[in-house]
């Protein structure tokens, strides 16, 4: 089984499309899950509430991660 990080509530995902680079926050917190079911397990918490949003950096691609310390 392959994993994956996901960081969740202390990120910032630009939804309007225009490039804006993601941030994952400091003492973000996160979840190692299996690769292949990452979103929608991520997509289960969001729409139960559990969560306000969440990232995937290994999912993303052609958009700027930043890691604030």
């Amino acid at each position: 089984m392959e994993t994956t990080k996901i960081y969740y509530n202390d990120v910032f995902v630009s939804v309007d499309g225009y490039g804006e680079p993601y941030e994952v926050y400091k003492d973000c917190p996160y979840v190692n899950i299996d690769k292949a079911i990452a979103n929608d397990y991520a997509e289960d918490k969001v729409e139960s509430g559990e969560w306000d949003s969440y990232l995937i950096p290994e999912l993303i691609e052609g958009t700027e991660i930043i890691y604030h310390d």
